[in-house]
Parts: C-alpha cells; structure tokens; sequence
C-alpha cells in the first residue's frame, strides 16, 4: 500500500484517502475555525457529508479532467476531487469551489 494513502472499507468500494487531503481540510477547518468558532467543525463534517455521497453514488458527478470527479460540499464552497473506478474510489483533494480547472490541473500533479 502506498505510504501517502489511508485505506478504508466501504460497503461496496474500497475507498483511498490521500494524506494531503486531510491537509486540505485542516486548512479550511483552521480558517472556518477562525472565522467563527464552531464553524470549523460544520466543514469537517460537510466534507464527512460529501464523502458519504461520494460513496453512495461515486459515478454520478461530473469530470473535471478526463479521470477525475468532482462532488460540491451541500453549505460550503468546496468540493472533494476523487477518482471512482469499478471497486474503489480514491480521494485526492478538497478544494476552493472558485479554483479554476487550470488550478485544479497542477494540484493533481504535484500530488501523483
């Protein structure tokens, strides 16, 4: 298994998280936490929200790149990017709803 990974069973998928998605969504809970105390706990669990509609329907969000869905967050402007393949679904990143696709793009890369 890949050291950059966290691996969980769905009930249907296996499911792989990247470690740098639990760093994107520290920043955004530090930010939201600082915004407004308790706001910061929403997000984390609007991305365990987004997360579980990945799982329960991973091949019904649109593509932003030729591999990669994206799944908008219900009440914040994120989204996690994820690929869903036959039996498993990888999570690589949770990103600003604003962030062009050229952004989304390089940020993949870096994370290969």
């Amino acid at each position: 298994m890949n050291s950059g990974t966290e691996f969980r069973q769905s009930m249907v998928f296996n499911v792989l998280i990247r470690n740098s998605v639990w760093e994107d969504v520290v920043d955004a809970v530090d930010w939201y936490e600082e915004e407004s105390p308790g706001l910061g706990e929403r997000f984390f669990r609007g991305f365990e929200e987004t997360k579980d509609r990945v799982l329960k329907n991973p091949f019904h969000y649109f593509f932003v790149t030729k591999e990669v869905r994206r799944c908008p967050f219900n009440k914040f402007p994120y989204s996690i990017l994820y690929i869903a393949e036959p039996g498993t679904i990888v999570i690589l990143a949770v990103i600003h709803r604003k962030r062009s696709n050229a952004f989304i793009r390089r940020k993949l890369r870096k994370k290969e």
